[in-house]
Formats: C-alpha cells, sequence, structure tokens
C-alpha cells in the first residue's frame, strides 16, 4: 500500500508543515503519493514533483478551489481511500478541520497529533497536556494521522533524481454548504510562527495592547516571530491567531523568549519542546522555570535606540552559572544570517547570585 499526503501551499510554494509531514511519512517505509488542490497551480505541482521522495503529484485544479474548504476537500480524499493505507496532514488549523471529516466518510477514527511513528501502525501522541505520551495501536485499513510538525524533522528539499509523475483528478466539484464571504489577511515581515527560528513571546504581565510594542521591537531586533498566551489574548493585548500553547500554535523553536509569562500547563503544552527557553518574569516560582533545559532568570531593563544603534538589555540570574548560553544562541543566529550584531557583556556585583547585563547592538551599516 501506499501513503497520500495532503499538502498545504501558498499558490506558491510548499509550507513548511508539509515538508515535516513528508520527513515524517517516509519513516512509514511507503511509497509517497502527494494531493495538492487549488486554482491554478500547474507551477507549484511541477516544482513539488522535482522533491526527493514523492512517487506521485495529484493535482485538483478548480477555481472554487482557491479558497479551500474541508467540506468540499473532504469527500474527494476520502474516494481516494482504497488506494491508501495512511493519509497525513500536518496538525495545522488546515489540518485539524480537515482530518476529522476525511476519518468520518472512510468510517474511521482519526488520530491526531502524532510525535512518533514507531510502525506502520504504532504511534506515540500527547494526552493531558503533553503530561503523558500514549502509544497507540491502529490496525484501521486506512489511518487518517494529523502530523505534530514540532516533533519531526523537515525533509531535506533535495532534487530528486528523476521527477515524480504528475497525474490531475478528474472529478465533480462536491456540493458543499459553505460559501466564500470575504477573507482578511494580516500582513507582517516576521517569519511565520510554527516555523520560526526564534520566538518572542508576551503574556498578560505585559500590561497592555500598547506595552506590547516591546514585544514586537525586540522580536525585530532578533529576526524572530512574535507569539503569546492564551492570557495576553483575551486581554486583546494580540490577535488570536499568535496564540501558543494547547489550544493555540505547538512550537518548537531553537529559542523561545517568554516575556511576562507564568507557565500555565496550557501554554507549556505548546512550546516546551522548544530547544532553549528563555523566561523574563519577575516571579521567581513561576512554573515556566522549571520546564526548560537552561531554567535561567531574567528581567528585561529596556528595548530602544541610542547614537544611531539598536540595543537590547537584559539582567541576568543564574543558579547553574550558565554563562549566557541564550545570548550565545541568539549571537549565533545573527551572525550567522547578517552579523550586523555585537554584544556588550557586563558583570554587575550582586548578592548570592551572578548578575550580568548586556547589550546587543546592531553594528553601523
Amino acid at each position: 500500500m501506499k501513503t497520500l499526503i495532503i499538502a498545504e501551499h501558498n499558490q506558491h510554494a510548499l509550507k513548511a508543515a508539509t515538508l515535516v509531514t513528508l520527513g515524517a511519512a517516509q519513516q512509514l517505509g511507503q511509497p509517497i503519493d502527494m494531493l495538492i488542490t487549488g486554482h491554478e497551480i500547474s507551477e507549484l505541482s511541477q516544482d513539488a514533483a522535482t522533491i526527493a521522495g514523492i512517487d506521485r503529484i495529484l493535482t485538483w485544479d478548480h477555481a472554487a478551489l482557491a479558497i479551500p474548504f474541508s467540506e468540499t476537500l473532504a469527500p474527494v480524499i476520502a474516494n481516494l481511500r482504497s488506494q491508501y493505507s495512511h493519509i497525513l496532514l500536518a496538525s495545522s488549523s488546515f489540518g485539524k478541520d480537515l482530518a476529522p471529516r476525511v476519518a468520518a466518510l472512510c468510517g474511521v477514527n482519526a488520530l491526531s497529533d502524532v510525535i512518533e511513528i514507531i510502525s506502520p501502525n504504532q504511534y506515540k501522541r500527547p494526552i493531558y497536556a503533553g503530561n503523558a505520551i500514549a502509544t497507540v495501536k491502529n490496525n484501521a485499513s486506512c489511518q487518517v494521522l494529523t502530523i505534530r510538525t514540532s516533533a519531526f524533522s523537515a525533509h531535506n528539499h533535495e532534487p530528486a533524481v528523476s521527477p515524480a509523475q504528475v497525474h490531475a483528478l478528474s472529478v465533480e466539484l462536491p456540493h458543499s454548504p459553505v460559501r466564500f464571504v470575504e477573507q482578511t489577511l494580516s500582513e507582517s515581515n516576521r517569519p511565520e510562527l510554527n516555523s520560526a527560528e526564534i520566538i518572542v513571546s508576551g503574556g498578560r504581565a505585559i500590561g497592555s495592547e500598547a506595552n506590547f510594542s516591546v514585544i514586537y521591537d525586540l522580536a525585530d531586533k532578533l529576526g524572530a516571530a512574535v507569539g503569546a498566551s492564551r492570557a495576553a489574548v483575551d486581554a486583546g493585548y494580540i490577535a488570536n491567531d499568535l496564540q501558543v500553547g494547547q489550544t493555540g500554535q505547538v512550537v518548537a523553536p531553537s529559542l523561545y523568549l517568554a516575556v511576562g509569562i507564568s507557565g500555565a500547563i496550557q501554554h507549556l503544552a505548546g512550546m516546551k519542546d522548544s530547544k532553549v527557553i528563555v523566561a523574563i518574569n519577575n516571579d521567581p516560582e513561576a512554573p515556566i522555570f522549571f520546564c526548560g533545559r537552561l531554567r535561567s532568570r531574567c528581567r528585561l531593563i529596556r528595548c530602544g535606540s541610542r547614537n544611531d544603534s539598536t540595543f537590547v538589555d537584559f539582567k541576568y540570574f543564574s543558579r547553574n552559572n550558565n554563562r549566557l548560553l541564550f545570548i550565545k544562541v541568539i549571537y549565533e543566529r545573527l551572525h550567522r544570517t547578517t552579523a550586523r550584531y555585537y554584544f556588550c557583556p557586563r558583570s554587575i556585583s550582586g548578592t548570592g547570585q551572578t548578575r550580568r547585563t548586556v547589550c546587543i547592538r546592531r553594528r553601523d551599516s
């Protein structure tokens, strides 16, 4: 049997989540097909066909699919179930909406948020907000899975020795009770939250929507994405599509800076797989200090401009003498990409703890 991946794209390129899903699908050890739906997707399909590891590209091109709805896509995908033992989607908003409908039409249960593939019918997935990991065995003839992209590595976008075959589906557009009315998009030059290497998140302690400008400024200096806790979203400080947590987006960046976030269990479920977690909080007993690998304590002093150079000052507290590991991570990231920043560590005398202030400055162009 074969595996079918339902692709997500922006009309020009496949999304990073789809490439991660492809990496997960390869662990099943089966031939892989990819379904791309949309309008005017011929160029995108030809590009996808050059990715190594894909045997065949299925396309469904229709003007009504420019804005895809799960009510339209699910019947067509379910009709393909006899050809596939596994149907995989990224555990994104799109995948979480589509997978249950496909599974219901196939007469099987959907298995969500897979974080490890043990065998073609055995998987691991988090339960109880990530506090326990369940090992699940699924013997359905067609298994519908959503892949938690933070738990798998992205497939290397290497060119195939020979391009995959592109096959256009000839199907009628199913009747859908849903009608597209309007789409409002917010544009940003920052990285996407679910694929960013550095994320700066703010919590309710930021105090107001106006004060959230500090988070935006810091993110811009570091080339980072912006996130938030549910408390900040509910308070109206930031849009809900930037929420990190169990009911928001699950992320696993190289560096996660949590500013004014105490660390409720629902928030930790969405970011505890980050490589390095830095908490900026005045409460020394905040739960977030005890979930990460670094367990550092910092307090943001200021972020702004002075003498034509930008700076971010931190006061750093360390129980384990970690020697500014998170600053080293930021430095390696920025130095590798722009080499336009330098760092000025300064030791400050303290009582019982090591205190340092670090200034991150942009070099004059």
